[in-house]
């Protein structure tokens, strides 16, 4: 069976919880019965990336959050009983 494609983004922005600047991570993944598509699922992720450089003014590594915003969302699938491996993630 050929894998779903879904677009995983990782940006920078304003996080939906507060007025803090985040990095932040989404995936809306399709959920297929029967080979029917019944549904859609969110799942996201945001942390404050802890290496902005006050006095540059620049994060000194843009990926901090990367591997824990990644970890989020495969801890959320596994809640809502998603199976990730079904899935191509195509992160952007």
């Amino acid at each position: 069976m050929e894998k779903i494609k879904v677009r995983v983004e990782y940006k920078a922005g304003e996080s939906r919880y507060s007025n803090k600047a985040v990095d932040w991570m989404l995936a809306v993944v399709p959920i297929y019965e029967d080979g029917v598509h019944v549904d859609d699922v969110e799942l996201y992720a945001e942390a404050e990336n802890p290496t902005w450089n006050e006095d540059g003014g620049y994060f000194e590594d843009e990926r901090a959050t990367f591997e824990e915003l990644r970890a989020e969302i495969f801890d959320q699938a596994e809640e809502k009983g998603i199976d990730l491996s079904q899935y191509e993630l195509i992160y952007e």
